[in-house]
């Protein structure tokens, strides 16, 4: 049905305040929708995974895309801090995104690391000219740091 509310199911965390902004929709109109559903919790205490009611006028909120994670193929010389250095990222990203642990800084040629996105949520990519412009790619290898 075209003139039919947006529903939202509440997660944790959220408040009718911070669904409201996300939606672009004001707390009074979220309020006012539901104020005569019995079903829902709005007007009382939410809980996580009621529905709330959202005014047709409503979009969705934007979500950006994720970036494909960037890979980097070990090769001999290759340590985390220099691949740190590289990829503008830290030694500690590097081992979280590879659940490696964090007292491991081992590495084995031919192993594919995947790379975290940066911390404007974009694909990591090399900051200086070489090998790897934007992560080397090859078969085989795991990305967890293990030897292969």
């Amino acid at each position: 049905p075209l003139h039919q509310p947006l529903r939202h199911s509440i997660c944790a965390g959220e408040t009718l305040s911070t669904i409201a902004v996300q939606y672009g929709t004001t707390l009074r109109d979220i309020l006012l929708l539901n104020a005569n559903n019995a079903n829902n919790s709005a007007v009382q205490k939410m809980h996580v995974g009621d529905v709330v009611l959202l005014p047709m006028y409503c979009s969705p909120p934007y979500l950006p895309p994720i970036p494909p994670p960037t890979t980097h193929a070990v090769i001999s010389g290759d340590t985390l801090n220099t691949l740190a250095a590289k990829y503008a990222t830290t030694v500690a990203a590097i081992q979280a995104a590879n659940r490696m642990p964090v007292w491991s800084h081992n590495l084995h040629v031919g192993a594919v690391l995947t790379l975290p996105p940066t911390s404007d949520g974009t694909a990591n990519r090399a900051t200086t000219s070489g090998r790897t412009a934007n992560g080397a790619t090859t078969s085989g290898g795991t990305a967890n740091g293990a030897t292969t």
